[in-house]
Protein backbone atom coordinates (compact mmCIF):
# COMPACT_ATOMS: atom_id res chain seq x y z
CA UNK A 1 0.00 0.00 0.00
CA UNK A 2 3.00 2.30 -0.42
CA UNK A 3 3.65 2.42 3.33
CA UNK A 4 6.97 1.24 4.78
CA UNK A 5 6.63 -1.62 7.27
CA UNK A 6 10.03 -3.35 7.54
CA UNK A 7 9.65 -7.07 8.29
CA UNK A 8 6.29 -6.78 10.08
CA UNK A 9 2.81 -5.51 9.26
CA UNK A 10 -0.72 -6.02 10.51
CA UNK A 11 -3.69 -6.27 8.20
CA UNK A 12 -7.38 -5.57 8.62
CA UNK A 13 -9.99 -8.27 8.01
CA UNK A 14 -10.44 -7.05 4.43
CA UNK A 15 -6.71 -7.40 3.66
CA UNK A 16 -5.85 -3.72 3.78
CA UNK A 17 -2.85 -2.54 5.82
CA UNK A 18 -3.73 -1.56 9.39
CA UNK A 19 -2.27 1.95 9.58
CA UNK A 20 -2.84 2.07 13.36
CA UNK A 21 -0.10 -0.55 13.89
CA UNK A 22 2.95 1.68 14.30
CA UNK A 23 6.30 -0.05 13.63
CA UNK A 24 8.54 2.93 12.86
CA UNK A 25 11.69 1.62 11.19
CA UNK A 26 10.67 -1.94 12.10
CA UNK A 27 13.12 -4.81 12.31
CA UNK A 28 16.63 -4.74 10.86
CA UNK A 29 16.39 -8.35 9.61
CA UNK A 30 13.93 -11.21 9.06
CA UNK A 31 11.09 -12.16 11.40
CA UNK A 32 10.42 -15.92 11.64
CA UNK A 33 7.94 -16.34 14.48
CA UNK A 34 5.08 -14.37 16.05
CA UNK A 35 3.23 -15.14 19.25
CA UNK A 36 0.22 -13.07 20.28
CA UNK A 37 -0.19 -13.04 24.06
CA UNK A 38 -3.60 -13.10 25.80
CA UNK A 39 -3.27 -9.33 26.47
CA UNK A 40 -2.62 -8.81 22.70
CA UNK A 41 1.05 -7.90 23.10
CA UNK A 42 3.18 -9.62 20.48
CA UNK A 43 6.38 -11.61 21.00
CA UNK A 44 8.47 -11.65 17.83
CA UNK A 45 11.44 -13.90 17.07
CA UNK A 46 13.83 -13.94 14.15
CA UNK A 47 17.26 -12.93 12.85
CA UNK A 48 16.99 -9.27 13.83
CA UNK A 49 19.11 -7.42 16.35
CA UNK A 50 17.03 -4.24 16.62
CA UNK A 51 13.42 -3.13 16.41
CA UNK A 52 12.79 0.50 15.60
CA UNK A 53 16.38 1.19 16.68
CA UNK A 54 16.06 -0.58 20.05
CA UNK A 55 18.49 -3.49 20.64
CA UNK A 56 16.43 -6.66 20.97
CA UNK A 57 18.68 -9.70 20.43
CA UNK A 58 16.44 -11.86 18.20
CA UNK A 59 13.35 -11.46 20.44
CA UNK A 60 11.18 -8.41 20.89
CA UNK A 61 8.01 -7.76 22.85
CA UNK A 62 5.69 -5.31 21.11
CA UNK A 63 2.66 -3.55 22.50
CA UNK A 64 -0.66 -4.32 20.82
CA UNK A 65 -0.29 -1.03 18.87
CA UNK A 66 3.19 -1.88 17.53
CA UNK A 67 5.77 0.07 19.57
CA UNK A 68 8.25 -1.92 21.62
CA UNK A 69 7.10 -2.85 25.11
CA UNK A 70 9.86 -1.62 27.46
CA UNK A 71 8.97 -4.20 30.13
CA UNK A 72 11.15 -6.70 28.26
CA UNK A 73 14.88 -5.97 28.29
CA UNK A 74 16.46 -8.25 25.72
CA UNK A 75 19.75 -6.48 25.20
CA UNK A 76 22.03 -8.23 24.35
CA UNK A 77 19.47 -11.04 24.33
CA UNK A 78 20.03 -14.19 22.33
CA UNK A 79 23.27 -14.17 20.38
CA UNK A 80 25.91 -16.22 18.65
CA UNK A 81 27.17 -17.08 15.21
CA UNK A 82 24.19 -16.92 12.85
CA UNK A 83 21.77 -16.27 15.73
CA UNK A 84 18.11 -16.83 14.93
CA UNK A 85 14.83 -17.64 16.71
CA UNK A 86 12.57 -20.08 14.86
CA UNK A 87 10.04 -21.15 17.51
CA UNK A 88 8.19 -19.52 20.41
CA UNK A 89 5.84 -21.04 22.99
CA UNK A 90 4.12 -19.36 25.93
CA UNK A 91 3.75 -21.62 28.94
CA UNK A 92 0.67 -21.42 31.20
CA UNK A 93 2.86 -19.88 33.95
CA UNK A 94 3.69 -16.95 31.63
CA UNK A 95 7.25 -18.07 30.86
CA UNK A 96 8.45 -17.99 27.27
CA UNK A 97 10.27 -20.80 25.46
CA UNK A 98 12.41 -19.86 22.48
CA UNK A 99 14.07 -22.27 20.08
CA UNK A 100 16.50 -21.60 17.29
CA UNK A 101 20.19 -21.31 16.58
CA UNK A 102 22.00 -19.37 19.27
CA UNK A 103 24.75 -19.94 21.78
CA UNK A 104 24.19 -17.18 24.37
CA UNK A 105 21.49 -15.33 26.26
CA UNK A 106 22.59 -12.09 27.91
CA UNK A 107 26.22 -13.19 27.57
CA UNK A 108 25.79 -16.56 29.30
CA UNK A 109 25.98 -19.91 27.52
CA UNK A 110 22.49 -21.01 26.45
CA UNK A 111 22.12 -23.38 23.50
CA UNK A 112 19.27 -23.81 21.00
CA UNK A 113 16.42 -23.73 23.57
CA UNK A 114 15.98 -21.07 26.24
CA UNK A 115 13.22 -20.28 28.71
CA UNK A 116 12.83 -16.83 30.13
CA UNK A 117 10.44 -14.50 31.83
CA UNK A 118 8.57 -11.88 29.82
CA UNK A 119 10.88 -9.24 31.24
CA UNK A 120 13.73 -10.89 29.28
CA UNK A 121 15.50 -12.55 32.20
CA UNK A 122 16.65 -16.18 32.06
CA UNK A 123 14.65 -18.74 34.01
CA UNK A 124 17.33 -20.48 36.13
CA UNK A 125 15.06 -23.52 36.53
CA UNK A 126 15.67 -24.46 32.86
CA UNK A 127 18.82 -25.72 31.13
CA UNK A 128 18.96 -26.64 27.45
CA UNK A 129 19.86 -30.26 26.78
CA UNK A 130 21.52 -29.39 23.45
CA UNK A 131 25.00 -28.34 22.34
CA UNK A 132 25.64 -24.84 21.03
CA UNK A 133 25.39 -25.59 17.32
CA UNK A 134 22.08 -27.42 17.27
CA UNK A 135 19.14 -25.80 15.44
CA UNK A 136 15.65 -25.96 16.96
CA UNK A 137 12.85 -25.28 14.51
CA UNK A 138 9.75 -26.35 16.46
CA UNK A 139 8.52 -26.40 20.06
CA UNK A 140 5.27 -27.76 21.46
CA UNK A 141 4.06 -27.88 25.03
CA UNK A 142 2.23 -30.96 26.28
CA UNK A 143 -0.55 -30.77 28.89
CA UNK A 144 1.75 -32.39 31.46
CA UNK A 145 4.37 -29.62 31.06
CA UNK A 146 6.82 -31.67 29.02
CA UNK A 147 8.17 -30.00 25.91
CA UNK A 148 8.57 -31.45 22.41
CA UNK A 149 11.63 -30.10 20.61
CA UNK A 150 12.17 -30.60 16.89
CA UNK A 151 14.93 -29.44 14.61
CA UNK A 152 18.31 -30.12 13.14
CA UNK A 153 20.29 -31.99 15.76
CA UNK A 154 21.85 -35.42 15.79
CA UNK A 155 22.30 -38.17 18.34
CA UNK A 156 25.65 -36.71 19.44
CA UNK A 157 24.49 -33.11 19.99
CA UNK A 158 23.24 -33.37 23.55
CA UNK A 159 24.99 -31.21 26.13
CA UNK A 160 25.30 -34.01 28.67
CA UNK A 161 27.25 -36.21 26.16
CA UNK A 162 24.58 -38.92 26.34
CA UNK A 163 23.37 -39.92 22.87
CA UNK A 164 19.73 -39.19 22.20
CA UNK A 165 17.18 -39.23 19.42
CA UNK A 166 17.73 -37.24 16.27
CA UNK A 167 15.50 -34.41 15.07
CA UNK A 168 12.79 -34.86 17.73
CA UNK A 169 12.98 -35.20 21.50
CA UNK A 170 10.93 -34.51 24.59
CA UNK A 171 12.24 -32.71 27.66
CA UNK A 172 10.99 -32.28 31.20
CA UNK A 173 10.01 -28.77 32.37
CA UNK A 174 13.57 -28.20 33.65
CA UNK A 175 15.08 -29.01 30.22
CA UNK A 176 16.31 -32.49 31.11
CA UNK A 177 15.84 -34.93 28.22
CA UNK A 178 13.00 -37.37 28.77
CA UNK A 179 14.72 -40.69 27.99
CA UNK A 180 11.36 -42.52 27.98
CA UNK A 181 10.44 -40.74 24.73
CA UNK A 182 11.58 -43.07 21.95
CA UNK A 183 10.92 -42.37 18.31
CA UNK A 184 12.78 -45.40 16.96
Amino acid sequence: SGQSSPHIARFNDNGSLDSTFMVGTGFDHNVHELLVLPDLRIVVGGQFNTYNGTPSGHIALLSAQGPIDPTMDNDPGLAGVGGIVRALVLQPDGKLLAGGYFQYHDGLTRSAVERFNLDGTHDPAFTSPLYAYSMVRALALQDDGRILVGGEFGASEYANAVPGPERLMRVWPDGTRDASFGIG
